[in-house]
């Protein structure tokens, strides 16, 4: 349910055993998860899809497709087994 705001961003959103209280301007939701995780929790999903927002937008940055793309877009040079390492003349930590 819409709790009347201007910006139609804070929803309380029955549940079972309890209501949760959603803040789609903030990013957060009373059950916690939200800020934990840094993904949407089912209540925020709820609100967002009454809202008709697309939950894809309110993912931190690092959990999207894009940024892990972007991380991933280099290769990782091969390097020998540890068997062929030069061996060094300092003592082991």
């Amino acid at each position: 349910m819409w709790s009347g705001d201007a910006d139609y961003e804070q929803f309380e959103v029955h549940g079972w055993p309890t209501n949760m209280v959603v803040d789609l301007g903030k990013k957060i939701c009373t059950c916690g998860f939200w800020q934990l995780s840094g993904m949407s929790c089912v209540y925020a999903c709820t609100a967002m899809a009454r809202a008709g927002k697309q939950p894809e937008k309110f993912c931190h940055k690092w959990l999207i497709m894009d940024t892990y793309n972007d991380i991933y877009a280099f290769h990782i040079n091969p390097i020998p087994s540890q068997k062929l390492w030069e061996k060094s003349i300092y003592n082991r930590p």
